[in-house]
Order: C-alpha cells, then sequence, then structure tokens
C-alpha cells in the first residue's frame, strides 16, 4: 500500500445504521457516509492491535457515560424524596460507569492499571481511591461489610456517604438508646463535591485513555498498510445492501 500519514480520518464523513451482507446475512450496520452521500464499505481486521483498540474505546464510552452521569448531578441537581432518588441513581450509574474501567477484564476487555495515576496530584488520587472502594463496598456488592472491614484510614471518608445512626429518647428524663437506623447521604448543597471530585477525576482519566487509544490506532494503521495490499481490503470488505434514509 501507498505510504500515507498515521492519522485518521481521512475524509469527512457521518454515520448512520443501514443493511449490509455479512457472511450472507442481511445486518444493521453502523457505516460511514461521505459529505456525497456515499457509503464506505468496511473491513473488520482481527488482529490483537485490533481488538485492543475495541478494547480502549469500550473504556472512553464508559468514562464519557460516567462524566454525563456527573454532569447531570452537578447541573440538575434537585430536592425532596423523589428527587434524592434521582440523585443517588446518578451517582451509583458513574461510580459503576468509572470503576468499570478498572475492575473488569472479562473476555473482550481490558483493564485499565493504577500506573495512570503516577503523576496525579493528591486530590485525583484520592478520588480514584473513594470510587473504587464505593463500588466494592457499598454498590456493586450491596450486602455491605461491617465498618471493621474497611481500614480505618478509609472509614472516615466512606461515613459521610453511608452512615449507621442512634436514636435516642427525646424524652431526656428518660434518657436511653430508643433505636439503630441506617442513612445513605443522598446529594444535596454539601455532598456535590464529590461528584464535581469525581467529574474531575473523569476527565484526567479520559485524557490518559485518548492517548493510549490514538497510540493504538497508530500501531494498527501502520499494520494494516503493512500487512495488507488496500486491494486485499477491499475485496475482504463489509458493503451495504439497502438504502441510506
Amino acid at each position: 500500500m501507498a505510504n500515507a500519514k498515521p492519522t485518521l480520518p481521512r475524509l469527512k464523513l457521518e454515520y448512520q445504521r443501514v443493511d449490509a451482507d455479512w457472511n450472507g446475512m442481511s445486518v444493521k450496520f453502523l457505516v460511514a457516509i461521505t459529505v456525497d452521500g456515499k457509503i464506505c464499505p468496511f473491513f473488520v481486521p482481527e488482529s490483537r492491535l485490533a481488538r485492543r483498540a475495541e478494547a480502549l474505546w469500550i473504556i472512553r464510552k464508559d468514562l464519557h457515560l460516567a462524566l454525563e452521569y456527573c454532569s447531570i448531578l452537578i447541573e440538575h441537581l434537585g430536592q425532596g424524596k423523589e428527587q434524592e432518588r434521582v440523585n443517588q441513581s446518578l451517582w451509583q450509574s458513574a461510580v459503576m460507569a468509572y470503576a468499570r474501567c478498572f475492575v473488569s477484564a472479562s473476555e473482550g476487555r481490558i483493564r485499565l492499571e493504577e500506573d495512570i495515576f503516577k503523576q496525579a496530584d493528591s486530590a485525583i488520587k484520592l478520588a480514584h481511591a473513594r470510587a473504587i472502594e464505593l463500588r466494592h463496598k457499598y454498590i456493586a456488592h450491596s450486602t455491605g461489610a461491617s465498618h471493621f472491614d474497611i481500614p480505618e484510614d478509609k472509614y472516615k471518608e466512606l461515613r459521610e456517604i453511608v452512615s449507621l445512626h442512634v436514636a435516642l429518647n427525646p424524652n431526656e428524663k428518660n434518657r436511653q438508646i430508643v433505636e439503630f437506623y441506617y442513612d445513605i447521604l443522598f446529594f444535596g448543597p454539601a455532598e456535590i463535591k464529590y461528584a464535581k471530585e469525581m467529574r474531575s477525576l473523569i476527565e484526567y482519566v479520559v485524557v490518559s485513555v485518548n492517548k493510549k487509544l490514538e497510540k493504538t490506532e497508530q500501531a494498527l494503521l501502520k499494520e494494516l498498510e503493512t500487512e495488507h495490499t488496500i486491494d486485499d481490503l477491499y475485496e475482504g470488505a463489509v458493503r451495504q445492501t439497502g438504502e441510506v434514509d
């Protein structure tokens, strides 16, 4: 193949789902469309670099999803019992989407390593530790653990999220403990700081993932242009059978 700069895209493109032929079947694929309405045939590489690029793209998608949840929390924070449930759901979804990038290494996925925080400041490192701890202790495993199982240096941070309350008799002439109850502190004027910390954390990680993905895509482009001819790619391409709406 002709030598080319390892930068993409080389054409201005839009994307749309259309019917395409894949192994003799008609399948709805996302296709790239040029500004003059031409659908680009596409080739599906099967190399290790291709799988790594896919995994990094999934991680970036999860990070952008977590970022969106945090932004909604910060910008549209509401009050009242029903809204508190919405706030809590958004917060838990943000934590789960973020933590999945570090704890999931199932088939088809890779896991981000902690070394991306080597140059991070203490606030970023603390926000990351809090998010992973929350995922492990309170969200992914809702049965939880005794506070005795939580390291002392983490306990103070986590008590700001989950708190056991000891109710006392309001009649001080009959002082006694009347009940234990548990509170998950919902987002309010004070707790919004966690969403802001999380948003800053995610933005930091996104920068690192973007660099990893760009490096992987450049290596993949070089691999494709070195190990295949352009005719090979077109010969093995998936082609559209339907029309663009």
